[in-house]
């Protein structure tokens, strides 16, 4: 096992425990979708941002968010990209429009106090947590850690009507909050931002109490998972809707260990 381990890693092994496998065990690399650039270069310009911020007390302008966007676009753009039926110019352009968004209705509102912040704890005589918090914010003075996500569509609701993050997306502000706590703060909340790509950009806050039952789930799962991992009980999820050429980087070498095609 590697010294250290992430809620990336850990929501890999819980999708597919043979994909795990595959990259951090044999290190095969996963080959990035036009959507993941569109979200990494989303963050990386809301970060700029934020750290302006921190620093000198005000949002970047618009103007120079945008640069940002589409210097980091043209950086991560030069990589081998799985574009799929995706129009990288359009994806280009949904992307600018969440950076706007965000800069006019999200931004303001928010009152951070950290950015990229990497902590690593250590984990019950197992390998280290190692993360970045997207955004360490106050919210009505009290700490919050916060995830920025890009998606497609409106996160689901619960059957009072509040909108609920999925399992892999409450486990990684799980994850922040755990470690957060674990280093001497006190995080309250545990927020999901979600920048929708429709026809109308719309954002979406999801707001978790950090209660012991959050934490419970990030810490037991990840025993669980660290647990499986060492044992190296490996095996394909060959019932997720990802287990197909579209969604894994690895399914050639998958489909010969584990044909999926029986005739």
């Amino acid at each position: 096992m590697r010294d250290h381990f992430s809620v990336s890693e850990i929501n890999c092994f819980c999708k597919c425990p043979m994909a795990h496998a595959w990259h951090y065990k044999e290190g095969l690399p996963i080959r990035p979708c036009g959507k993941m650039i569109l979200g990494s270069c989303v963050d990386a310009s809301v970060s700029k941002s934020f750290c302006n911020k921190i620093t000198k007390g005000e949002l970047l302008p618009l103007e120079e968010v945008r640069a940002a966007y589409h210097q980091a676009w043209t950086e991560k753009t030069k990589e081998d990209i799985d574009w799929g039926q995706d129009s990288p110019d359009q994806l280009r352009d949904e992307g600018e429009g969440l950076v706007i968004l965000h800069q006019k209705e999200v931004a303001p509102k928010v009152n951070p106090v950290a950015v990229q912040k990497e902590i690593r704890v250590s984990f019950q005589g197992l390998p280290d947590y190692l993360g970045f918090i997207d955004l360490v914010e106050k919210v009505d003075g009290k700490l919050a850690v916060t995830d920025l996500k890009t998606t497609g569509r409106s996160p689901g609701k619960d059957g009072q009507g509040r909108y609920c993050p999925s399992p892999d997306h409450a486990l990684q502000v799980a994850a922040y909050a755990f470690c957060l706590k674990a280093s001497g703060e006190s995080p309250a909340l545990a927020n999901l931002d979600y920048l929708v790509r429709n026809k109308t950009p719309k954002a979406i806050r999801v707001s978790l109490p950090v209660t012991d039952r959050l934490l419970t789930y990030f810490e037991n799962t990840a025993l669980a998972v660290l647990t499986a991992i060492k044992k190296e009980a490996y095996y394909p999820n060959r019932g997720s809707f990802t287990c197909n050429p579209s969604f894994c980087s690895f399914w050639n070498v998958c489909n010969e260990k584990f044909p999926k095609s029986y005739f």
